[in-house]
């Protein structure tokens, strides 16, 4: 009789074995689709976060550019200035909205799946620096949508030569 209860419980033992082993291998195709997206996700936050830094230093650089900005009345130097400044602000439209759009990507991507607790401070942190560069870049951008929406001023030689007047003699 000990050799028969013996025998169940190697039998038993090796059930168990098996059951845990293939309990584990279903994890480690689950885990291992979590793996990639959570990858993914990682890529997306890198990506969100070289765009935001891209519209830091374009903010930067129109900051600098306002400080810049020459004293006096109209001139030549002014209209150098305006015209930098309304190239400035077009890179930094372009520069939100690719934020915009990484904002959107990192959002979706990251919706509704369990992140780990380090993942979840990276995403966190991007967003809310991504979030703030973009809310800086819309308040310069509305501060100057008059220098944004002027049309283009047509240069002083064409404004100082008239047309040219047509014969009387020509037949149209």
């Amino acid at each position: 009789m000990k050799v028969s209860a013996i025998t169940i419980g190697v039998w038993l033992l090796l059930a168990t074995a098996a059951a845990a082993q293939g309990a584990s291998s279903a994890k480690g195709e689950g885990s291992s689709e979590s793996s990639k997206s959570l990858s993914g996700i990682r890529s997306l936050v890198h990506e969100l976060q070289g765009r935001t830094e891209r519209l830091s230093d374009e903010m930067n650089v129109y900051r600098t550019l306002v400080e810049q900005k020459p004293k006096g009345g109209s001139g030549e130097a002014l209209d150098k200035w305006s015209a930098a400044l309304e190239r400035q602000l077009h890179r930094i439209d372009a520069a939100r909205a690719s934020v915009v759009e990484g904002l959107q990507q990192l959002d979706a991507a990251a919706k509704g799946a369990k992140l780990p607790t380090s993942l979840g401070k990276d995403v966190a942190n991007a967003h809310n620096d991504a979030d703030a560069q973009r809310a800086a870049a819309e308040q310069a951008l509305n501060q100057n949508k008059a220098v944004m929406n002027r049309p283009k001023k047509a240069t002083k030689k064409a404004e100082e030569k008239p047309a040219p007047e047509l014969p009387s003699d020509l037949d149209l």
